[in-house]
């Protein structure tokens, strides 16, 4: 799995698991206030904690959700040339952030052959080729991530 198709991949199967879990506290009557940021999301075991009927509800989404995540990774981490055991760790919750970082820098292994060469994209261009700059592009994007959370 390249790059951008795991990316977007991964993007919207939690966007859509987000909104599932929004919809499930908002139906169990909790409103809007129930819900307030994105750490909640992150940690499941507080949402899976919670009372009334919303509770089955969030723990299928979150089992869905990270077997979906696993199974992406386990896909990305091959396309990457790691081992595919890596995309195991998903099935911690705060983890997976930093996991995503990395799996979404780093560069696809070698292409296997020299007669069909892979098409040059411009996310390609944007995106670093060596260990350094995929190692400050996944710091600088974790910053940016987790930044503006820690601020407001």
């Amino acid at each position: 799995m390249k790059r951008l198709s795991y990316i977007i991949s991964t993007t919207t199967f939690l966007a859509a698991a987000y909104l599932v879990l929004r919809f499930a506290t908002v139906v169990d009557g909790g409103g809007f206030g129930v819900f307030p940021d994105a750490w909640h999301f992150l940690d499941p075991l507080r949402l899976m904690a919670m009372e009334g009927s919303s509770r089955n509800v969030t723990i299928a989404t979150h089992a869905l959700l990270t077997i979906a995540l696993v199974w992406l990774s386990i896909n990305r981490a091959r396309d990457a040339g790691w081992s595919s055991w890596i995309g195991l760790i998903m099935v911690v919750p705060v983890v997976r952030l930093f996991l995503f970082a990395a799996l979404s820098v780093v560069p696809t292994a070698g292409h296997p052959s020299t007669l069909n060469p892979p098409a040059s994209r411009w996310l390609d261009r944007v995106l670093p080729k060596s260990r350094l700059g995929n190692a400050i592009a996944a710091i600088a994007l974790t910053v940016t991530l987790i930044l503006p959370l820690r601020l407001s």
